[in-house]
C-alpha cells in the first residue's frame, strides 16, 4: 500500500519545490456559482530523483519465484504547472473539488536496470553491481491540459451501481474536441527495439471516472453480495485485502507524428480503447501488479506513466 501511495504521489506530480498560493479574484470566480477556490502554481528547475529502487519476490514477473530489484535511475524535470482548485455540486447535488491542471514539464531521460535481489537489502543508493539494462525511455516535452473533479464515495464503474460513501471517485472530464496529453519528441529502447516521434497527442477521449477504496474481506464479500458485476469481475482474485481501482472505459485517439524505430514508423493515428475494469491491488501485491495497475490508472486520467511503459509507446 505504502508502494501505491508513492506512485499516485509521482504520477500526479506532487513532491514539486517552490510552491506559491494566491486567493482567487473576483473576475476569476465569475463563472462559478456561490463557490470559492485557490490558484496553485508549482515552478520547479531541474528537480530530480536519484534512485528509485523497487525490490520484490517475483520481479516484474509474477511467473517466476526469483528475488529481483527494478531500479529507476534518472528522474528529473524542469517546467511548471498550475493548479485551478475549486469547490462545487455535481449533478446530483454532491459536493464536488474541481481541479483543473495545466502546465508543461521537460523530462530528462530515464534508465530501468534489473539485477537480482538479496532478499533483505533495502533502500538502495546506487545502481547494484551487475544489474542489467533493461530499456531507457524519454517522455521528452509534457503539455498537460486536463480538468478532474473529486468526490466522496465509490462506485462499481463497470455497471454504475454506488456500493459506499466512502472512498474517493475520481472523473476525469474528458477532451472530446481537444488535446489531453501532447508529448514532443518521446522516445524508448529496450534490446533490439526502439521509438522516437517528434510528437504524441492523445485527444477525443470521453470523460472517464476511477474510484478507488482500501477493502478487506468483509468489505469485499457484502459488495459482492450486492453487485453481481463486482463479483464477476473480481472472481480470478483470491486476495481478499488491498486497495479496490473501479475504472470506467476509456476511449480516444493517439496521434504520431515523425516515428521512427523498429515499429510503425510515420505518421498515424491509433485508437485508444480500454473496457471498464475492476482491479484489486493486494496488499502485499508484487511489482508486476502495481505496474499493470498504474499504467491501466494512467491511462483513465490521461497522464503519461514515470516509472514504466504504459500506453505511451505501444
Amino acid at each position: 500500500m505504502k508502494k501505491m501511495v508513492m506512485i499516485l504521489s509521482l504520477l500526479g506530480g506532487a513532491s514539486l519545490p517552490c510552491w506559491s498560493m494566491q486567493s482567487m479574484g473576483d473576475s476569476a470566480l465569475g463563472n462559478i456559482n456561490g463557490q470559492d477556490g485557490i490558484d496553485i502554481s508549482a515552478s520547479f528547475q531541474s528537480s530530480s530523483f536519484s534512485l528509485i529502487s523497487l525490490e520484490t519476490n517475483s520481479g516484474l514477473d509474477s511467473t517466476t519465484s526469483t528475488p529481483s530489484m527494478t531500479q529507476w535511475q534518472g528522474f528529473g524535470m524542469q517546467g511548471a504547472i498550475d493548479w485551478n482548485i475549486g469547490t462545487g455540486l455535481s449533478s446530483t447535488g454532491q459536493a464536488a473539488l474541481n481541479l483543473h491542471m495545466a502546465g508543461t514539464v521537460i523530462f530528462n531521460p530515464v534508465s530501468v536496470y534489473t539485477s537480482a535481489w538479496n532478499g533483505s537489502t533495502v533502500l538502495q543508493t546506487a545502481v547494484a553491481s551487475g544489474a542489467a539494462n533493461e530499456f531507457k525511455y524519454s517522455l521528452g516535452q509534457v503539455t498537460v491540459n486536463l480538468t478532474y473533479a473529486l468526490q466522496q464515495g465509490f462506485t462499481d464503474q463497470m455497471s454504475g451501481t454506488v456500493l459506499s460513501h466512502n472512498g474517493l471517485t475520481l472523473t476525469n472530464s474528458g477532451c472530446p474536441t481537444s488535446v489531453c496529453t501532447q508529448l514532443l519528441n518521446p522516445s524508448w529502447s529496450q534490446g533490439s527495439s526502439s521509438f522516437a516521434a517528434s510528437s504524441v497527442v492523445y485527444q477525443d477521449f470521453n470523460p472517464v471516472s476511477v474510484s478507488i477504496s482500501a477493502v478487506n474481506g468483509t468489505t469485499l464479500n457484502a459488495w459482492k453480495a450486492t453487485d453481481t458485476t463486482l463479483s464477476s469481475s473480481l472472481s480470478g482474485t483470491t486476495a481478499s485485502d488491498g486497495l479496490l481501482l473501479s475504472i470506467g472505459a476509456v476511449q480516444g485517439s493517439k496521434v504520431v507524428t515523425g516515428a521512427t524505430g523498429t515499429g510503425t514508423t510515420g505518421n498515424y493515428t491509433t485508437a485508444v480503447s480500454h473496457p471498464a475494469t475492476n482491479i484489486l491491488i493486494p496488499s502485499n501485491a508484487n511489482a508486476q501488479q502495481l505496474m499493470q495497475a498504474l499504467a491501466t490508472l494512467s491511462n483513465a486520467m490521461n497522464l503519461p506513466s514515470l516509472l514504466g511503459q504504459g500506453s505511451l509507446f505501444r
